[in-house]
């Protein structure tokens, strides 16, 4: 048993390290249009002591760190009756999260801080399937962070723009409910399910809200597959994200006066409304301190004689006589409620990632350009049967182009007559009518930086 929980220890050891490398987030160019990336938080490894502090109270003391995710967590716990029990939690996440920008991605540190309350009421054997009620509820709270800003320019369907990007990520301001029932449907079975009520509110100042409000669902399974060796499952679909768990663990194990538990477990938790997605996979243990105590007994001694009555004075101590060493038992008793122990020691808050989303502010400016004639506009008129039309915007260069037909003193036609009956421009499209003969004209391209005007040509009809 112990060789193959240590052969997939080393298995998913090995995963997390090629995990590790190959999910490198890839150079993005401008504008990057890619969603926000995942972020590899691992691999990572977590460590919890759990101990009493009386006989109807408990705290444990939780952490867990990586790469990319570090989690602090303190729970004391509280036997209220024999039904009744409450816990409490104070949470500290910080993770290295990748954000997806209009020039880019970036990676930052942010934290979050929580505070979460668990309530249950175990009916015991009173009710089938060991059923238990469930009532938990949070608060947390995430603050803004500024990345600074960038520049650059970039080709906007062909007009060179500058462009600056400022990196804000928006904090957030959450609080939930999640009542539950937890049964036991057969030994080595615990199923659980909660309703979720989630209401994230995002700081964003740069675009329109982000905020995330309304109902959700959890389920969660755990299942005894061999002796101390147990598998557990959850998903959940809540409005900030959709968050899916499962471990493999190996427990009561003792030692020191305690049982330690150690396990493998993976995550992904999917981020909605920008929230980054992440995922992760570690190993852990689990330490349950005065869980048990073995104590030394020794049976009785055989009754030692009435000296009173001299008919006895001979008579001497079986075990002595026999020479026979009194028999040491050991017995394992439990020194704590070890029930309360191991629920003390699941937090009552655990919040997957932080609470964070993109918030960037993007400005755009079309970089102007002169325009320039590229090529001698030809005379027109080949075209047979007037009216018709011919485009002049290949023959010039530039950004933000308007043009405006030249016309010289008069036509060519017998004598002066109105030029803008006989052609009209509209965009960079010219018109030709078939009221002139002939018609001497040029074509001026301008914008904000300056202007050129064409080589003279004719069009006729």
């Amino acid at each position: 048993m112990h060789t193959r929980f240590l052969k997939l220890l080393y298995q998913c050891l090995f995963f997390c390290f090629v995990v590790m490398f190959t999910s490198m987030a890839m150079a993005t160019s401008v504008p990057n249009t890619s969603s926000n990336p995942r972020t590899f938080l691992g691999p990572s490894a977590s460590l919890s002591v759990t101990k009493s502090m009386s006989e109807d109270s408990a705290f444990s003391l939780a952490g867990e760190g990586g790469p990319k995710i570090i989690r602090l967590d303190g729970t004391l716990g509280w036997e209220l009756s024999y039904y009744q029990r409450i816990k409490a939690t104070a949470e500290f996440l910080r993770e290295n999260l990748t954000y997806s920008f209009f020039d880019g991605r970036q990676s930052a540190w942010m934290n979050q801080g929580a505070f979460g309350v668990d309530y249950q009421y175990d009916f015991h054997e009173t009710v089938p399937y060991n059923t238990k009620l469930d009532l938990a509820a949070y608060v947390s709270h995430a603050p803004s962070r500024n990345l600074g800003t960038s520049s650059g320019v970039y080709n906007n369907q062909g007009a060179p723009t500058n462009y600056t990007v400022v990196h804000r990520v928006a904090g957030s301001n959450a609080a939930g409910v999640s009542p539950g029932v937890i049964v036991t449907p057969w030994e080595g079975t615990s199923v659980g399910l909660q309703v979720n009520y989630d209401s994230v509110r995002y700081n964003t100042i740069n675009r329109s809200s982000a905020n995330a409000k309304g109902l959700g669902g959890t389920v969660f399974l755990n299942q005894n597959i061999v002796d101390d060796v147990d598998l557990g499952l959850s998903g959940a679909v809540r409005a900030p994200y959709n968050d899916y768990e499962a471990n493999i663990s190996w427990g009561n194990i003792p030692c020191y006066s305690g049982l330690w538990k150690f396990k493998i477990y993976g995550a992904y938790t999917i981020g909605k409304n920008s929230l980054p997605t992440t995922y992760d996979i570690g190993i852990g243990a689990d330490f349950l301190a005065d869980a048990f105590e073995q104590v030394q007994t020794t049976p009785p001694p055989q009754p030692m004689p009435h000296y009173k009555d001299m008919r006895y004075k001979d008579m001497k101590p079986i075990y002595k006589d026999q020479g026979i060493v009194p028999p040491v038992e050991w017995e394992e008793t439990e020194a704590t409620n070890k029930d309360l122990l191991k629920w003390t020691s699941i937090p009552a808050v655990r919040i997957p990632t932080v609470l964070t989303v993109t918030d960037g502010k993007l400005n755009m400016n079309l970089i102007c350009v002169a325009p320039t004639l590229l090529a001698a506009i030809l005379n027109q008129g080949l075209i047979v049967g007037p009216p018709y039309s011919f485009n002049v915007a290949p023959n010039f260069s530039g950004t933000s182009l308007t043009f405006a037909l030249n016309f010289p003193v008069g036509c060519t036609n017998g004598g002066p007559v109105n030029c803008n009956v006989c052609a009209s421009i509209s965009g960079s499209t010219v018109t030709v009518t078939n009221v002139c003969d002939d018609i001497t004209m040029s074509i001026t391209a301008s914008n904000q930086c300056g202007s050129v005007t064409s080589n003279t040509f004719t069009a006729f009809t």
